[in-house]
């Protein structure tokens, strides 16, 4: 029983160290926050938008997701950190930053 706990932790571990490495290489950065933002517009706004593009800003380490809705309107979110982007940081459809202090100065 032991020795299976122990085996299961170094597998979560080690599986945690892959994705902390991967997510280091800019391609893999940009899917992750691509996928973020899908699943913040799918919650917050349902089905209704299409992704366009991904912009990386190097002057404030962070993406800008951009997509379309049913009007052909464009509207932007910006995903952070540069390193491990999950958290939407600006909407631009409600105009306000979330609340995520340390990262909008």
């Amino acid at each position: 029983m032991k020795g299976n706990r122990l085996k299961q932790i170094k597998i979560f571990f080690i599986v945690a160290l892959v994705i902390i490495l991967l997510e280091q290489i800019p391609p893999i950065q940009q899917q992750t926050a691509i996928y973020a933002s899908k699943i913040y517009v799918l919650v917050n706004y349902g089905s209704t938008f299409t992704y366009q593009n991904i912009e990386y800003s190097p002057q404030f380490g962070n993406y800008d997701v951009f997509y379309t809705d049913q009007h052909r309107e464009q509207h932007s979110f910006t995903v952070i950190p540069k390193y491990f982007p999950i958290f939407v940081s600006y909407d631009s459809i409600k105009k306000q930053a979330l609340a995520f202090p340390e990262y909008n100065s």
